[in-house]
């Protein structure tokens, strides 16, 4: 089907955009936000759309068995070696042999690798993702990246911080636009809890893959042993994993709280985990917008995390959750103790939570958005 026939007169836009044929790519299938994130967007999307294809560099990962059709352009280490120019050149040929209309990449490596090659193949509708705040990359990457995004028709923010990191970097305003992450609609369900019911502990967890210091483990881990003596009935919950998990462990020892930790290790059920946890803590130092609050909000569980990027956007203080505005362990035990303190603070704040995480992030609305987003591309790409 060519775009001539998604634009022709009497179809109506709803007619329209599910006649679209769709192409999403994501780098791959750890347990990792973004990646979970493609998972519940792509199912969506295969809902409302005639014909979604996927693609990854690797498909390797647990949720590679949640997305059907997924085709695999491997880099083979480097985007500078032969291989990955040959791949480059198979997307090409894969993007124009099924006549793609909409190619959106979710990450940085498939941004580089995708929004040149869907150019190439004079797709009509070319999308990026920027879903950080750009300070996890090297400069290096940082400019390679902005390079990429000149080859799309419009750039994806999952937060107005993100958003502004790109105009400042140079990135046109009207190439960009601001769609917050989706919730899974298993979230709006009450799953059996991961871990047995236990009235006398107060389990505080935090959701987070073990594969950079900037995640904020050790942080959180300062805060715990801090208040670990004058709270017995605390109980410290990480669900992740990743190479760091010794040297996470390691702390967690040095810090006397292993006794009152439970490290679970890789999680496909999040919902069951958070059936599981009486506050959710996010302590990373750089956040666009951050499934793990998102998803804690949305099954009642009150949060805290530290001030920065999309978490000033996302939490309420007071209201929703805690902002440790301090940004170190010592104003992470402040808002902690509150919340271990005052059991009715912490159901008030759970259940204010819940109600602004659905208004805002529900499944059917962000999807209203990437419809509204698609359509208005589409249509533009027929003007021009």
């Amino acid at each position: 089907m060519g775009l001539g026939q998604l634009s022709a007169p009497g179809l109506s836009p709803h007619v329209r955009h599910t006649q679209a044929l769709l192409f999403l790519m994501v780098n791959n299938f750890e347990i990792g936000g973004t990646e979970r994130q493609f998972v519940t967007v792509a199912t969506e999307l295969t809902r409302l759309y005639k014909t979604v294809s996927c693609g990854c560099i690797a498909r390797k990962g647990p949720l590679a068995s949640q997305v059907s059709r997924v085709e695999e352009f491997p880099l083979g280490g480097s985007f500078y070696n032969p291989g990955a120019l040959l791949n480059s050149y198979r997307l090409y040929r894969y993007l124009r042999r099924n006549r793609i209309n909409i190619a959106h990449a979710f990450d940085f490596y498939t941004n580089v690798l995708m929004a040149p090659s869907a150019r190439m193949a004079r797709v009509p509708v070319v999308i990026g993702s920027h879903r950080q705040l750009g300070d996890l990359l090297s400069p290096a990457q940082f400019r390679v990246q902005m390079a990429a995004y000149r080859f799309c028709h419009c750039v994806v923010c999952n937060s107005k911080a993100a958003a502004d990191v790109l105009v400042r970097a140079g990135l046109p305003q009207t190439k960009i636009a601001v769609i917050p992450n989706a919730l899974s609609r298993e979230l709006n369900t009450t799953p059996p809890p991961a871990l047995s019911q236990d009235p006398s502990r107060i389990r505080i967890g935090v959701i987070a893959r073990m594969n950079s210091w900037e995640k904020g483990h050790t942080t959180f881990i300062d805060a715990a042993g801090g208040m670990a003596r004058n709270h017995p009935e605390l109980e410290f919950v990480f669900a992740g994993d990743g190479p760091l998990r010794p040297q996470i462990e390691a702390s967690a020892s040095k810090a006397g709280i292993t006794s009152q930790s439970r490290f679970l290790g890789d999680c496909r059920n999040v919902p069951a985990v958070l059936a599981s946890l009486d506050l959710t803590v996010n302590p990373s130092r750089s956040e666009s917008l951050s499934n793990s609050l998102v998803e804690s909000m949305a099954m009642g569980v009150p949060v805290i995390a530290f001030p920065v990027g999309g978490n000033v956007e996302l939490i309420h203080d007071g209201r929703t959750g805690l902002l440790a505005a301090g940004n170190d362990a010592s104003s992470l035990a402040i808002a902690m103790e509150r919340f271990v303190q005052d059991a009715a603070f912490r159901r008030e704040c759970g259940q204010a939570a819940r109600i602004y995480a659905w208004q805002t992030f529900g499944t059917d609305q962000v999807m209203q958005s990437y419809i509204a987003l698609y359509d208005r591309l589409l249509d533009a790409s027929v003007a021009t």
